[in-house]
């Protein structure tokens, strides 16, 4: 049975794919911590850029979906993740900070990647307990609650891996294209195990059943923490690990004044 926290500003909640989307605050963590700009003349969904332009986060306000994409010299995109407004933001903040951290201190790690990275990333989730199993042609993880999985199908050589999760209504889903490194779904799949931090009012009602609550420690509530796959990340590239403070959800205001890449 679930158990209840005896304050409720804040708890950590687990399953992570049930607690709903939280706060859309990677935008700005992106521009206030990673120094992506929004660039001045680009394709009016392009949010934002990376600090050499290698890297775009664009937002598709028509479908509700944000994605990030990687050129390639002979490709329009050498790899995209799509996340759309249900996701929970911690996975999508995870799979971005590690980018971030990757192309600012290991950029051969991400840009142009030739190789698909979805095997590790299954390995994560069945060492976590999500049995492995064939449907429909498909290789899945599947959650011990059956209500996440991760999905690719067995045959083809070019195939996106689709990571599934219970929403309020309907479902969130995150799509990686062939070739996405591994380094992001391997973030994805470790963010996935880690509790999600909500306040009580924000988690979905018809899951409330299905969720554990814990009192989240004071020190963090304030705070926006870095995600343990970004935090891994980090350590792995050197950058620092330090947490990055609370910011508000994402605005006009939140997003950095457009301007040109350095050198540009």
């Amino acid at each position: 049975m679930p158990t209840a926290p005896t304050i409720t500003d804040h708890v950590l909640v687990r399953p992570l794919h049930l607690a709903g989307p939280g706060t859309e605050d990677f935008a700005f963590h992106l521009g206030a911590h990673y120094g992506w700009y929004r660039p001045e003349s680009a394709d009016r969904d392009i949010v934002l850029a990376s600090p050499n332009g290698d890297l775009t986060l664009a937002r598709h306000p028509g479908t509700g979906r944000w994605r990030v994409t990687a050129p390639s010299p002979i490709a329009p995109a050498a790899w995209s993740i799509d996340f759309d407004d249900r996701t929970p933001s911690e996975i999508t903040a995870a799979v971005l900070y590690t980018l971030a951290a990757y192309e600012e201190n290991a950029p051969a790690a991400v840009l142009g990647s030739e190789s698909s990275g979805h095997a590790a990333a299954f390995g994560i989730l069945h060492g976590a307990g999500w049995p492995p199993q064939r449907r429909d042609g498909h290789q899945v993880a599947l959650a011990p609650d059956r209500l996440a999985a991760l999905a690719r199908p067995l045959f083809g050589e070019s195939a996106d891996t689709v990571l599934t999760g219970a929403a309020d209504t309907g479902t969130w889903n995150v799509v990686f294209s062939d070739r996405t490194p591994s380094v992001l779904l391997q973030s994805a799949a470790t963010e996935l195990l880690q509790p999600a931090l909500r306040r009580p009012a924000e988690l979905p009602v018809r899951h409330r059943d299905r969720m554990t609550l814990e009192q989240a420690d004071a020190r963090v509530t304030g705070r926006a923490p870095l995600s343990a796959a970004a935090r891994a990340a980090r350590s792995r590239t050197g950058a620092p690990t330090t947490a990055h403070p609370a910011a508000p959800a994402v605005t006009a205001a939140a997003i950095p004044a457009p301007r040109r890449a350095s050198g540009r």
